[in-house]
This record gives C-alpha cells, sequence and structure tokens, in this order.
C-alpha cells in the first residue's frame, strides 16, 4: 500500500527548493546519500569495513534497479497539481 508519503516529499522540496524537477532529484540524492551510510552502519558490525561498503553499494545499486525497473507512483500527480503544462 502506497502511503503518499513520497508526493509530501517532492511537495516540501518544491515549496523550498522552488518548482523545478530537479529540487526533486536533489532531495532523493540526499536521501539516497543517506540511506548508504546506514547500510553501511548496519553492515559494518557484521563484517570489516571493505565487505560493508560493498554490501552497502549494492543494497543501493538492488534499489535503484527495482525502481527502474517497476517504476514509482505518486510523482505524477504532483506534477499536474504543480508544475504548468
Amino acid at each position: 500500500m502506497y502511503s503518499g508519503g513520497l508526493t509530501y516529499l517532492h511537495t516540501g522540496a518544491m515549496k523550498t527548493l522552488g518548482r523545478k524537477l530537479s529540487s526533486m532529484r536533489w532531495v532523493l540524492l540526499v536521501a539516497s546519500l543517506v540511506g548508504v551510510a546506514c547500510w553501511y552502519g548496519i553492515a559494518s558490525h557484521f563484517a570489516p569495513p571493505w565487505a560493508a561498503m560493498l554490501a552497502s553499494l549494492l543494497c543501493n545499486l538492488f534499489l535503484r534497479v527495482s525502481v527502474i525497473r517497476f517504476g514509482t507512483t505518486g510523482c505524477s500527480e504532483i506534477e499536474r497539481k504543480l508544475l504548468p503544462a
């Protein structure tokens, strides 16, 4: 079930950073970097540093491939409301 949280995140990004598509990308880039750091922190408890780094990057890559393959939801609605045609 989709909660709509990503739509609210994109709305906040557009309100603070401007009504550009690049503002949504910057927010998702920062979230992705935070996610890699979290994965590294978790993996570093169970593996040496090089293996933890590899595991965190593979998790990030897996998320990217799944988003590209299956697509995302919620973004088209905000684009229709906020961006001019």
